[in-house]
């Protein structure tokens, strides 16, 4: 399954016994994206409505890479930072992953 817009944000996902796993390609800017750390796991907490990831990812997706880098064990705010910091490059490969039945969200979060 493959999606484009206008932007040139691509997305695709695979099914997997763990759930759906869902590859973005970002440009470059603000994403405008809460992201948090439930159960030491990384997930999406929030989207703003004009966020070019609006309806490519859902709350409670979680974030498991960020340019092949993997985001286990690592602090939101790292994470947030890392992707700042990757603002202005052309592309941002941006994996998530959704769980078949995703559980409560809560606990530390950082916008993206």
């Amino acid at each position: 399954k493959l999606v484009s817009s206008p932007s040139q944000m691509t997305a695709s996902s695979s099914r997997s016994s763990q759930g759906e796993k869902i590859l973005v390609c970002a440009p470059p800017g603000h994403l405008g994206v809460v992201i948090g750390t439930p159960s030491g796991e990384l997930a999406v907490h929030g989207i703003e409505e004009e966020s070019v990831l609006y309806n490519k990812i859902r709350i409670g997706d979680r974030l498991i890479s960020v340019d092949g880098q993997s985001t286990t064990g690592v602090r939101a705010d790292s994470v947030s930072k890392l992707i700042g910091s990757k603002a202005m490059n052309p592309r941002r490969d941006l994996v998530f992953l959704r769980p078949s039945s995703p559980g409560s969200q809560s606990s530390k979060r950082s916008d993206i």
